[in-house]
């Protein structure tokens, strides 16, 4: 069996009021597959956090308890414990930067957000002390959001672009950059409704 780890917008995307039918798909293949046991989907409870509910529209699910009722035991909800919370911080705590040109040199500074830090220190943690696989860590971030702090956050597809080669990076940035990160585009589309 396959596992994946979603990043919390990949499940605001299936449940929110955007209409990029092209993802909600192959979002709903996925899903299909948890539920058919071709797959485990692995979430973070912190992204239960992050779903508003006044978002939520996806119209076979009104709430996010009736979305979890339904996928019970095909998405893995996994809670942070203090070791992934730690993972986290120090995830938090390194200085990512972009190389900009060789006249610019670097961007400024950034920060990985702690809701993103939190679920990517949660599938290290999976696979490194449960031995979980993952054939993907599926997200659509890769940047330009604001941080509620201000600033922009740290893009988790390009993580490692924003990584200096002349810095010492705590391992965990090694870890991060091992996951297959990669928006969730499935390998064999359906018709959708069949």
């Amino acid at each position: 069996m396959v596992d994946y780890f979603w990043d919390s917008c990949a499940l605001i995307e299936y449940l929110n009021d955007d209409n990029d039918t092209d993802k909600k798909h192959n979002l709903q293949w996925f899903l299909n597959d948890a539920k058919n046991g071709k797959c485990k989907i692995h979430i973070s409870t912190i992204s239960l956090a992050e779903i508003l509910p006044s978002r939520i529209v996806n119209g076979i699910y009104g709430n996010i308890d009736n979305f979890l009722s339904d996928f019970q035991g095909h998405l893995i909800p996994v809670t942070p414990n203090t070791n992934i919370m730690r993972m986290a911080a120090k995830l938090r705590d390194q200085q990512y930067q972009k190389f900009v040109s060789q006249a610019s040199g670097y961007s400024s500074p950034r920060r990985l957000d702690s809701p993103d830090a939190i679920i990517l220190a949660s599938a290290v943690y999976l696979e490194k002390a449960n031995g979980i696989k993952f054939e993907a860590f599926h997200t659509y971030d890769n940047g330009g959001k604001r941080r509620p702090e201000g600033g922009k956050s740290v893009p988790i597809l390009s993580i490692e672009e924003w990584c200096r080669s002349d810095l010492n990076y705590d391992s965990i940035v090694a870890d991060v950059i091992a996951l297959t990160r990669q928006q969730p585009l499935h390998s064999n589309p359906q018709l959708y409704g069949v």
